[in-house]
């Protein structure tokens, strides 16, 4: 029942190198590094760092950087950064240069404090607009999160602080979706401890469990069930004894996040905390269950909204996933191991798309798998010779070599410039009408 957590004795005090040496996490990797402490402030910076280099690589556009999750729940270290940029791009190629300059910007920051390794996992996945936020916000909870950290204000400031914390109708929609996937445990989708400092490594697993599986499924229900947002997964842990009632396990919880996961447990202390952390999950499940049943059903009119959330959430997906190529195909394989996040990308490319054309054929029995094969219904044949010419690429996913990739980033801004104006003249018209 466990979630096969395995746990390696720590070194402690000076029993810990002074010379970090990648090759202990990636074995064909000889560079070394001496250890430097990783705080909050690396995150900052690295999010003011991207502002500037938009400012200066891409003039005129008053950029902002968002990163997903406040900076209060990222563990130094550990965490990686996930980020969004915002800002009023007027066309397809301006978008382009956005993305691009998020790559380049990381390799610069690469190069200049390989120690970020996995804090610099990919650059910005997610770009939008303000106002293609503001839409996404009563239909998205996580856009609820955002923080900014780096580039220009903007009018989506205001609006992320003036928040209520009730929950809308579609983000309580949303989230009882969302949490069915985390029912049952899968340490392979954890991110895997690769660009890891070797330090931390023995502490990893019972943070992945935690960070990227139970408090994120503790966060979801807490907000859902008190229907109050919880800002944080962090901040799901005073919560939970409201909902559940107190628990030794959750004081033992609070121990290990505020000794940032670097608590020392045996094996057995370890399997045993994954089987109660399992059945806490379940028993949420079965009230979530219940708070979802007695939601009204979304209307005709919430569901269209949803299809274009979709399409939206696929489209702001879809321009990130341009700089995060560049930076892969430009991160010095010394400092970075790319292999496993390579492979990913390619997973990543053709889910985005196919969620964008399922919302432009708005054919919801339509498989997954049909759905690129059907757009010749909507797309004339010089757009279909593009969106091949872009799997084409990225198939098969677990090759993603630099040849291949060169491939990938010189096909994607045709397809970036079909995917811009697919949206802008059948999808974005829409939203006046939901």
């Amino acid at each position: 029942m466990g979630v096969g957590l395995r746990w390696i004795p720590a070194c402690t005090g000076n029993d810990c190198p002074v010379v970090l040496d990648y090759s202990l996490v990636n074995p064909f990797k000889q560079q070394k590094f001496y250890r430097m402490q990783l705080t909050l402030d690396d995150y900052r910076y690295i999010g003011t760092e991207l502002g500037r280099y938009i400012a200066e690589h891409v003039p005129k556009l008053a950029a902002a950087v968002y990163c997903k999750h406040h900076l209060g729940t990222l563990t130094p270290g550990f965490s990686d950064h996930d980020l969004r940029t915002v800002a009023d791009a007027s066309d397809a190629e301006t978008w382009l240069a956005l993305s691009r300059a998020g790559g380049e910007s990381y390799v610069e920051l690469l190069e200049e404090a390989p120690h970020y390794a996995r804090i610099l996992e990919h650059p910005p996945g997610f770009i939008c607009s303000p106002d293609e936020a503001q839409q996404l916000l009563p239909l998205m909870g996580e856009v609820r999160d955002w923080q900014r950290i780096g580039g220009w204000a903007n009018p989506l400031d205001d609006v992320l602080a003036t928040q209520p914390p009730q929950l809308t109708q579609a983000q309580q929609h949303e989230a009882c979706g969302k949490y069915k996937m985390y029912l049952v445990p899968r340490p392979e989708q954890f991110d895997p401890p690769i660009n890891l400092l070797p330090e931390y490594l023995p502490y990893y697993p019972v943070y992945g469990a935690l960070s990227h599986w139970f408090l994120p499924a503790a966060k979801l229900a807490c907000g859902l069930l008190r229907d109050a947002w919880v800002p944080t997964k962090p901040a799901a842990l005073p919560v939970l004894p409201e909902v559940i009632g107190p628990r030794p396990l959750l004081d033992r919880l609070n121990t290990i996040v505020a000794a940032d996961y670097r608590v020392a447990m045996s094996d057995d202390e370890c399997a045993a905390m994954a089987d109660e952390l399992l059945a806490v999950v379940y028993e949420l499940r079965d009230r979530v269950a219940e708070h979802c049943r007695q939601l009204p059903p979304p209307s005709p009119a919430a569901a269209r909204q949803q299809r274009l959330r979709y399409a939206l959430q696929a489209l702001a997906g879809i321009r990130g996933r341009y700089g995060i190529a560049v930076f892969f195909r430009h991160a010095a394989p010394g400092l970075f191991d790319g292999e496993w996040l390579r492979m990913h990308l390619g997973e990543e490319i053709e889910a985005l798309s196919t969620q964008f054309f399922r919302a432009l054929v708005n054919d919801p029995s339509v498989a997954d798998e049909a759905v690129i094969e059907g757009l010749g219904s909507v797309l004339n044949p010089s757009a279909v010779r593009t969106v091949t010419n872009l799997y084409d690429a990225i198939t098969p996913h677990d090759d993603m070599n630099d040849a291949r990739l060169d491939a990938l980033l010189g096909v994607w801004p045709d397809y970036a410039a079909l995917i811009e104006e697919e949206y802008r003249v059948k999808i974005a018209p829409l939203w006046h009408e939901a």
